[in-house]
């Protein structure tokens, strides 16, 4: 998993989980993925995310849920 992709500052969203230099959530780009969208309609959406990036908040939450 490529941490340096996901941050976590308590100065960021409360300290939620983000794509590293946005405010972007982890858990929005991961709901994103979960209602069937697919990494070119979520880059649409959010287009300073990298393909990376998305995958990065999918392995982080399936990391999290272990």
């Amino acid at each position: 998993m490529a941490l340096s992709e996901i941050s976590m500052d308590p100065d960021v969203l409360q300290g939620v989980p983000v794509v590293t230099g946005t405010t972007i959530s982890v858990s929005s780009i991961v709901a994103l993925v979960c209602e069937g969208l697919s990494e070119q309609e979520i880059i649409a959406r959010h287009p300073q995310l990298t393909p990376a990036d998305i995958v990065a908040c999918v392995e982080f939450q399936h990391a999290g849920s272990r």
